[in-house]
């Protein structure tokens, strides 16, 4: 799964101040955005600045192992507990889905696209065919979650 640093710093700014827990759940902290990154505070309130470019280094470490484990990021990498534990809950973001809003996509594709190919039923709903053969391909996994 590949993280972008603009996807990282964005989850920052929107769960700035709020409390997450670290990857090995032992504590809590909070990560507030600045100038040149992120600044975590931690419970223990020792403030712990991070660049973008060290971020991008965790991240690349992280698309290269897809590890959760902080063993996985020794040496360089002091803060691993809290940058996977951003990581952790972008990855848990993405795959929590609601499944409403992919239904309600699905069915507002199908409205578009029925108007101009034959039809068929998905869903117990008329929907074109031209937007049946991307959602088996594209949205299947979500689909099968949610149904």
């Amino acid at each position: 799964m590949q993280i972008e640093i603009d996807e990282f710093l964005r989850f920052a700014t929107a769960r700035e101040s709020e409390p997450i827990r670290t990857i090995g759940d032992q504590s809590t902290f909070v990560v507030k955005r600045s100038p040149k990154g992120i600044i975590i505070t931690p419970e223990t309130q020792k403030v712990r600045p991070l660049t973008s470019s060290e971020i991008e280094a965790y991240l690349d470490r992280f698309h290269s192992t897809g590890s959760f484990s902080t063993t996985d990021y020794s040496g360089t990498f002091r803060n691993s507990s809290y940058v996977l534990g951003i990581i952790r809950d972008i990855v848990n973001e993405r795959e929590s889905i609601p499944c409403d809003a992919v239904i309600g996509q699905i069915y507002r594709w199908a409205e578009v696209t029925s108007r101009w190919h034959g039809e068929q039923t998905f869903l117990g709903k008329q929907v074109g065919i031209r937007v049946i053969n991307p959602l088996r391909s594209h949205a299947s996994r979500w689909l099968h979650e949610c149904l």
